[in-house]
């Protein structure tokens, strides 16, 4: 009996005891998944909550929130959670500058290969095309930013192509009805305009009949007045709209109507500030140039530059009769020739790019250089190295200073001061060609020193000009100035300067007597 107890208080898997070991497990399961989160975590999600509260459409405000998202990205599911309910909750306006946030979101996860925030957005992505376009007047003026988004976000392949293709379905959708719901509006207000100009039609004439009657004014056959017709015209048909003309009648036929629009004056004057805000930043994102594409500097794949030009364009001897004009302007076009183009290289002056690649690959213009590139072009046919002469690697740079010389002599830039050269580097830095920026840099760092020489020199000799003055002034003595002549200025009695004290002249004071 005992045994048999024991074999039974063991159970197997269908016994009570197993059942409730099993029952008690899942409780307790089910508590740690109840269970609220930990301090840490539910201060980095109540800051998120405030963030998300406090948002608005300046770029800084942008950044705290998907900085601190990327930050708490281990909360992904809890955080996405918060967005949604505030997103569900909120008025258009604050759902497009939400979703603003979602693209710079997903910015921020591309650039640090976070996956989870993107698998939660592709789960709810129809649903927050839905919340911030609804097939509303407000959903429609949400349209021209969404769309200008949602072309980048196919472009960087944030979410799969058919969510894409099914949102851009919506769209056309919810402007179809919002030009329904625009034409519907004008052809009412235009019902009423054209009812009360003809009310008020009948009332001018019947005011003007009376006062004809009264003045004995003669009338006309069919009894109205014959001069002074006072018909209000009527209002011609509506012509079509668009989605968002009913946002810009404030003046016409739906000025005060409220209930279609659902804007005020105040809102519409805040919505295109904000507009403006990032139409500029957009701009300013156009202009930059980001560093992960920057190309390198690094010897060409082509073909050796030196051996191709000096086959095109050989170098003078540097005898000193040559033109130096002229070794200049060869070896800017020996480089301009062999240098490697790329696309959009074409908005630059045939000059700066020859200047460019003089400095990009110094082998073109057989400068000295230890570089691969210098080595393969130095490289004869059977495969053993050619070593330039002397005069030749000295004629080779005294051409390529000359064609620096040259080119700026033939007003590369502007002028031929540092200011040029930096608005050049600006220019290039925003073409982002950083081989241009480098060369650019060189002579703005050369231009300012000369520049600095300069204005040191002409101090120093002002300076040493005004000593030669000062003691000519106080080498005259008691007979006046260097000429003997009088002082230029003094008591006039060749005693010298009148002493003064720090606070000036005495003043004159009255004395009693």
């Amino acid at each position: 009996m005992s045994a048999a107890g024991g074999g039974h208080g063991s159970g197997g898997p269908g016994t009570p005891t197993s059942r409730h070991a099993a029952s008690a497990a899942a409780a307790a399961a089910a508590a740690s998944a109840s269970a609220p989160p930990d301090f840490d975590a539910s201060l980095a999600l109540d800051h998120f909550r405030n963030l998300l509260t406090r948002c608005s459409t300046s770029e800084r405000a942008i950044t705290a929130v998907v900085g601190h998202a990327t930050a708490h990205a281990a909360y992904a599911a809890e955080l996405w959670t918060i967005f949604m309910t505030r997103l569900r909750a909120a008025s258009s306006h604050e759902r497009q500058n939400m979703f603003f946030i979602l693209d710079a979101l997903m910015r921020a996860c591309r650039r640090s290969g976070e996956p989870r925030f993107a698998a939660v957005i592709q789960a709810d992505f129809p649903e927050i095309v839905e919340l911030v376009a609804p097939p509303r007047v407000a959903g429609g003026v949400n349209l021209p930013h969404l769309r200008r988004l949602l072309a980048k976000w196919r472009e960087h392949a944030y979410v799969p192509a058919t969510l894409l293709d099914a949102a851009a379905k919506h769209l056309e959708y919810v402007e179809a009805s919002v030009e329904s719901m625009a034409a519907t509006a004008l052809a009412a207000a235009h019902g009423e305009l054209v009812e009360a100009a003809q009310t008020a039609t009948a009332a001018a004439r019947a005011k003007a009949a009376a006062q004809h009657a009264a003045s004995a004014t003669p009338m006309s056959v069919d009894g109205e007045p014959a001069q002074d017709d006072r018909a209000v015209p009527v209002p011609a048909s509506p012509p079509p709209v668009k989605p968002f003309d009913v946002l810009l009648m404030h003046n016409g036929p739906l000025r005060g109507n409220r209930v279609l629009s659902g804007f005020s004056e105040e809102d519409i004057a805040r919505r295109i500030e904000e507009d403006r805000d990032r139409h500029k930043r957009a701009r300013e994102e156009i202009w930059s140039r980001p560093t992960t594409l920057a190309p390198a500097v690094a010897a060409p794949s082509s073909p050796p530059l030196a051996a191709v030009a000096a086959a095109a364009h050989p170098l003078p001897e540097t005898n000193g009769a040559a033109d130096p004009d002229s070794r200049a302007v060869r070896a800017a076009e020996a480089a301009w020739a062999c240098g490697d183009r790329r696309p959009g290289d074409a908005g630059l002056s045939p000059e700066f790019d020859a200047l460019w690649d003089a400095w990009a690959h110094p082998s073109a213009l057989g400068r000295r250089d230890s570089s691969p590139a210098r080595v393969a072009a130095t490289t004869t046919a059977s495969g053993a190295a050619a070593a330039p002469s002397a005069e030749t690697v000295e004629a080779a740079d005294a051409a390529a200073v000359a064609a620096t010389e040259a080119l700026i002599r033939k007003q590369v830039w502007p002028r031929d001061d540092a200011r040029s050269l930096w608005v050049e580097h600006l220019r290039c830095a925003a073409s982002g060609y950083q081989r241009q920026m480098d060369a650019v840099m060189r002579l703005y760092r050369a231009q300012t020193q000369r520049v600095y020489a300069e204005q040191m020199e002409q101090m120093q000799q002002q300076m040493a000009s005004a000593a030669m003055a000062g003691a000519a002034t106080t080498s005259g003595g008691a007979g006046g100035g260097p000429s003997g002549g009088p002082r230029p200025y003094g008591r006039g009695d060749g005693k010298g300067p009148r002493r003064m004290s720090r606070r000036g002249p005495r003043p004159f004071r009255a004395t009693r007597r």
